[in-house]
Protein backbone atom coordinates (compact mmCIF):
# COMPACT_ATOMS: atom_id res chain seq x y z
CA UNK A 1 0.00 0.00 0.00
CA UNK A 2 1.54 3.52 -1.70
CA UNK A 3 1.70 5.95 1.68
CA UNK A 4 1.19 9.60 1.24
CA UNK A 5 1.60 12.48 3.84
CA UNK A 6 0.27 15.48 3.75
CA UNK A 7 2.34 18.35 5.03
CA UNK A 8 0.59 20.51 7.17
CA UNK A 9 1.78 23.56 10.36
CA UNK A 10 1.58 23.27 13.90
CA UNK A 11 -0.19 26.79 13.55
CA UNK A 12 -3.31 25.44 11.51
CA UNK A 13 -6.03 27.67 12.99
CA UNK A 14 -8.88 26.33 10.35
CA UNK A 15 -10.31 26.21 6.95
CA UNK A 16 -8.81 22.54 6.25
CA UNK A 17 -12.29 20.72 5.45
CA UNK A 18 -11.39 20.34 2.16
CA UNK A 19 -8.21 18.31 2.72
CA UNK A 20 -10.16 16.40 4.85
CA UNK A 21 -12.43 15.24 1.77
CA UNK A 22 -9.01 14.42 -0.10
CA UNK A 23 -8.15 12.24 2.77
CA UNK A 24 -11.30 10.33 2.83
CA UNK A 25 -10.48 9.99 -1.12
CA UNK A 26 -6.96 8.80 -0.87
CA UNK A 27 -7.75 6.12 1.59
CA UNK A 28 -10.88 5.03 -0.38
CA UNK A 29 -8.76 4.46 -3.09
CA UNK A 30 -6.48 2.43 -1.60
CA UNK A 31 -3.78 5.12 -0.28
CA UNK A 32 -2.63 5.04 3.71
CA UNK A 33 -2.58 9.06 4.02
CA UNK A 34 -1.43 11.16 7.20
CA UNK A 35 -1.26 14.69 8.05
CA UNK A 36 2.28 15.63 9.19
CA UNK A 37 3.18 19.08 10.10
CA UNK A 38 5.95 20.44 8.46
CA UNK A 39 8.13 22.19 11.85
CA UNK A 40 8.11 18.37 13.51
CA UNK A 41 8.53 16.15 10.32
CA UNK A 42 9.42 12.73 10.94
CA UNK A 43 10.28 10.74 7.90
CA UNK A 44 8.87 7.54 7.86
CA UNK A 45 9.89 6.13 4.10
CA UNK A 46 6.23 7.74 2.66
CA UNK A 47 6.20 7.50 -1.39
CA UNK A 48 5.02 11.14 -1.62
CA UNK A 49 4.91 14.65 0.60
CA UNK A 50 2.13 16.66 -0.63
CA UNK A 51 2.53 20.10 0.57
CA UNK A 52 -1.32 21.44 1.58
CA UNK A 53 -2.03 23.46 4.76
CA UNK A 54 1.33 24.84 5.12
CA UNK A 55 0.43 28.16 5.26
CA UNK A 56 3.01 29.76 7.95
CA UNK A 57 5.87 28.85 5.71
CA UNK A 58 6.23 32.60 4.53
CA UNK A 59 7.27 33.46 8.42
CA UNK A 60 9.77 30.36 7.85
CA UNK A 61 10.82 30.27 4.39
CA UNK A 62 14.77 29.07 5.32
CA UNK A 63 13.45 26.13 8.04
CA UNK A 64 10.69 25.71 5.20
CA UNK A 65 13.28 24.71 2.80
CA UNK A 66 14.99 22.70 5.37
CA UNK A 67 12.71 20.77 5.75
CA UNK A 68 11.83 20.29 2.17
CA UNK A 69 15.34 19.22 0.82
CA UNK A 70 15.60 16.20 2.97
CA UNK A 71 12.09 14.59 1.20
CA UNK A 72 12.51 16.81 -2.16
CA UNK A 73 12.94 13.40 -4.24
CA UNK A 74 9.21 12.52 -3.14
CA UNK A 75 7.88 15.86 -2.88
CA UNK A 76 5.56 17.86 -4.55
CA UNK A 77 5.06 20.31 -6.31
CA UNK A 78 9.29 19.84 -6.50
CA UNK A 79 10.90 21.76 -4.56
CA UNK A 80 12.78 24.23 -6.91
CA UNK A 81 9.25 25.42 -7.77
CA UNK A 82 8.21 25.83 -4.46
CA UNK A 83 11.17 28.37 -4.54
CA UNK A 84 10.41 30.22 -7.41
CA UNK A 85 6.88 30.44 -6.34
CA UNK A 86 7.74 31.49 -2.97
CA UNK A 87 9.16 34.84 -3.77
CA UNK A 88 6.60 36.77 -6.02
CA UNK A 89 9.23 38.45 -8.23
CA UNK A 90 7.93 35.45 -10.32
CA UNK A 91 4.83 37.53 -10.90
CA UNK A 92 7.37 40.29 -12.07
CA UNK A 93 9.50 37.96 -14.23
CA UNK A 94 6.14 37.16 -15.93
CA UNK A 95 4.72 40.79 -16.06
CA UNK A 96 7.90 41.36 -17.87
CA UNK A 97 7.77 38.73 -20.67
CA UNK A 98 4.79 40.21 -21.41
CA UNK A 99 2.06 37.76 -19.78
CA UNK A 100 -1.34 39.06 -18.73
CA UNK A 101 -0.51 39.97 -15.07
CA UNK A 102 -1.97 42.39 -13.47
CA UNK A 103 0.88 45.76 -14.07
CA UNK A 104 3.10 46.15 -11.23
CA UNK A 105 6.26 47.46 -10.07
CA UNK A 106 8.92 46.41 -7.31
CA UNK A 107 9.66 48.86 -4.74
CA UNK A 108 12.42 49.22 -1.50
CA UNK A 109 11.95 53.00 -0.72
CA UNK A 110 9.99 56.45 -1.04
CA UNK A 111 12.19 57.49 -3.84
CA UNK A 112 11.19 54.21 -5.79
CA UNK A 113 8.14 53.95 -4.61
CA UNK A 114 7.21 57.26 -5.60
CA UNK A 115 8.60 56.24 -9.73
CA UNK A 116 6.28 53.29 -9.33
CA UNK A 117 3.09 54.94 -8.99
CA UNK A 118 3.89 56.98 -11.52
CA UNK A 119 4.54 54.44 -13.46
CA UNK A 120 1.43 52.08 -13.18
CA UNK A 121 -0.58 55.74 -13.04
CA UNK A 122 -3.74 56.02 -11.20
CA UNK A 123 -4.42 57.39 -7.52
CA UNK A 124 -5.31 53.96 -5.39
CA UNK A 125 -2.56 51.45 -5.12
CA UNK A 126 -2.35 47.92 -3.96
CA UNK A 127 1.42 46.80 -1.70
CA UNK A 128 2.23 43.34 -0.39
CA UNK A 129 5.45 41.69 0.16
CA UNK A 130 7.37 39.48 -2.06
CA UNK A 131 7.07 36.95 0.39
CA UNK A 132 3.53 36.33 1.87
CA UNK A 133 0.59 34.27 1.58
CA UNK A 134 -3.31 34.60 2.33
CA UNK A 135 -3.11 38.71 1.73
CA UNK A 136 -1.10 38.52 4.96
CA UNK A 137 0.66 42.29 4.53
CA UNK A 138 -1.53 43.88 2.02
CA UNK A 139 -2.10 47.42 1.93
CA UNK A 140 -4.73 49.61 0.13
CA UNK A 141 -3.28 52.96 0.21
CA UNK A 142 -2.93 56.20 -2.03
CA UNK A 143 -0.87 59.08 -3.13
CA UNK A 144 -1.59 61.15 -0.20
CA UNK A 145 -1.20 58.33 2.67
CA UNK A 146 1.74 56.66 1.34
CA UNK A 147 3.07 53.29 3.56
CA UNK A 148 6.42 52.95 5.18
CA UNK A 149 8.57 50.57 2.87
CA UNK A 150 12.25 49.70 3.49
CA UNK A 151 12.39 46.30 1.65
CA UNK A 152 11.40 45.48 -1.83
CA UNK A 153 7.41 45.05 -2.01
CA UNK A 154 5.13 44.55 -4.90
CA UNK A 155 2.99 48.07 -5.84
CA UNK A 156 -0.24 47.16 -8.12
CA UNK A 157 -2.49 49.73 -9.29
CA UNK A 158 -5.99 49.49 -7.67
CA UNK A 159 -8.76 48.43 -9.68
CA UNK A 160 -12.42 48.59 -9.32
CA UNK A 161 -13.37 45.07 -10.34
CA UNK A 162 -11.36 43.30 -7.60
CA UNK A 163 -13.76 44.75 -4.83
CA UNK A 164 -16.26 42.45 -7.53
CA UNK A 165 -13.75 39.13 -6.76
CA UNK A 166 -11.01 36.64 -8.13
CA UNK A 167 -11.52 33.44 -10.00
CA UNK A 168 -9.66 30.54 -9.31
CA UNK A 169 -8.81 27.90 -12.48
CA UNK A 170 -7.13 24.99 -10.97
CA UNK A 171 -4.90 22.72 -12.79
CA UNK A 172 -3.83 19.16 -11.92
CA UNK A 173 -0.89 17.51 -14.12
CA UNK A 174 -0.59 20.21 -16.72
CA UNK A 175 -4.72 20.36 -17.06
CA UNK A 176 -7.77 21.97 -16.41
CA UNK A 177 -9.69 20.61 -13.48
CA UNK A 178 -12.64 22.91 -12.53
CA UNK A 179 -12.44 26.62 -12.02
CA UNK A 180 -14.74 28.77 -8.53
CA UNK A 181 -15.25 32.38 -8.11
CA UNK A 182 -14.39 33.85 -4.51
CA UNK A 183 -16.38 37.19 -3.64
CA UNK A 184 -15.33 39.40 -0.40
CA UNK A 185 -18.01 40.47 1.82
CA UNK A 186 -19.35 44.32 1.20
CA UNK A 187 -16.38 46.71 2.44
CA UNK A 188 -13.40 43.93 2.34
CA UNK A 189 -10.86 43.01 -1.18
CA UNK A 190 -9.58 39.68 0.54
CA UNK A 191 -11.71 37.13 -0.61
CA UNK A 192 -10.28 34.62 1.69
CA UNK A 193 -12.96 33.01 3.57
CA UNK A 194 -11.47 33.76 7.12
CA UNK A 195 -12.13 37.19 6.12
CA UNK A 196 -15.39 36.59 4.91
CA UNK A 197 -15.24 35.65 1.31
CA UNK A 198 -17.77 33.25 -0.44
CA UNK A 199 -16.68 30.70 -2.50
CA UNK A 200 -18.78 29.11 -5.37
CA UNK A 201 -18.47 27.04 -8.34
CA UNK A 202 -17.77 28.99 -11.72
CA UNK A 203 -17.46 27.84 -15.36
CA UNK A 204 -14.34 29.88 -17.00
CA UNK A 205 -14.95 31.79 -20.32
CA UNK A 206 -12.86 30.98 -23.68
CA UNK A 207 -10.63 33.75 -22.68
CA UNK A 208 -10.27 32.69 -19.13
CA UNK A 209 -8.93 29.49 -20.20
CA UNK A 210 -6.88 31.22 -22.65
CA UNK A 211 -5.33 33.62 -20.14
CA UNK A 212 -5.08 30.14 -17.33
CA UNK A 213 -3.33 27.86 -20.01
CA UNK A 214 -1.06 30.34 -20.87
CA UNK A 215 0.22 31.33 -17.21
CA UNK A 216 0.12 27.52 -16.16
CA UNK A 217 2.77 26.78 -19.59
CA UNK A 218 4.77 29.29 -17.61
CA UNK A 219 5.92 27.43 -14.70
CA UNK A 220 9.17 25.71 -14.98
CA UNK A 221 9.68 22.07 -14.95
CA UNK A 222 7.30 19.33 -13.91
CA UNK A 223 4.42 20.11 -11.39
CA UNK A 224 1.30 18.42 -9.78
CA UNK A 225 -1.03 21.10 -9.30
CA UNK A 226 -1.44 24.94 -10.18
CA UNK A 227 -4.06 26.99 -9.36
CA UNK A 228 -4.29 30.54 -11.57
CA UNK A 229 -6.11 33.57 -9.98
CA UNK A 230 -7.74 36.36 -12.06
CA UNK A 231 -9.49 39.13 -11.58
CA UNK A 232 -11.94 39.48 -14.54
CA UNK A 233 -11.34 42.07 -17.20
CA UNK A 234 -7.90 42.99 -15.73
CA UNK A 235 -5.40 40.10 -15.43
CA UNK A 236 -4.13 37.20 -13.45
CA UNK A 237 -3.00 38.40 -9.78
CA UNK A 238 -1.38 35.04 -8.82
CA UNK A 239 0.09 32.02 -9.95
CA UNK A 240 -0.11 29.61 -7.07
CA UNK A 241 2.18 26.55 -6.67
CA UNK A 242 3.22 25.85 -3.19
CA UNK A 243 -0.21 25.42 -0.98
CA UNK A 244 -3.14 26.62 -2.47
CA UNK A 245 -6.53 25.88 -1.55
CA UNK A 246 -7.89 23.74 -3.87
CA UNK A 247 -11.47 23.99 -2.87
CA UNK A 248 -12.34 20.29 -3.25
CA UNK A 249 -16.13 20.73 -1.71
CA UNK A 250 -16.69 23.28 -4.96
CA UNK A 251 -16.16 20.35 -7.59
CA UNK A 252 -18.26 17.17 -6.92
CA UNK A 253 -14.97 15.23 -8.80
CA UNK A 254 -12.32 17.53 -7.49
CA UNK A 255 -10.54 15.48 -4.92
CA UNK A 256 -10.98 12.93 -7.49
CA UNK A 257 -9.53 14.59 -10.30
CA UNK A 258 -6.25 14.85 -7.72
CA UNK A 259 -6.34 11.37 -6.66
CA UNK A 260 -6.02 10.63 -10.32
CA UNK A 261 -2.89 13.47 -10.99
CA UNK A 262 -0.88 12.06 -7.90
CA UNK A 263 -1.83 8.43 -9.20
CA UNK A 264 1.30 9.01 -11.95
CA UNK A 265 3.71 10.18 -9.37
CA UNK A 266 3.41 7.39 -6.83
Amino acid sequence: MKKITLLTSLENDGYIHDDNLLVNELEASGYMVQSKAWETLQDEGEDLFIIRTAWNYTEHLEEFFKCLESIKDRLWNPLSLVKWNADKKYLYELYQKGLGVIPLSIADDKLSLTKSLDKLGGDEFIAKPLIGAGASGLVRFNRSNLPSIDKETIIQKFYPEITQGELSLIYFDGKFAYAVKKTPKVGEIRVQEEFGGIVSAYTPTDEQHRLGAEFVGSIPGKWLYARVDIVPGIGVIELECVEPSLFFSRCDQGAKLFIEAISKYV
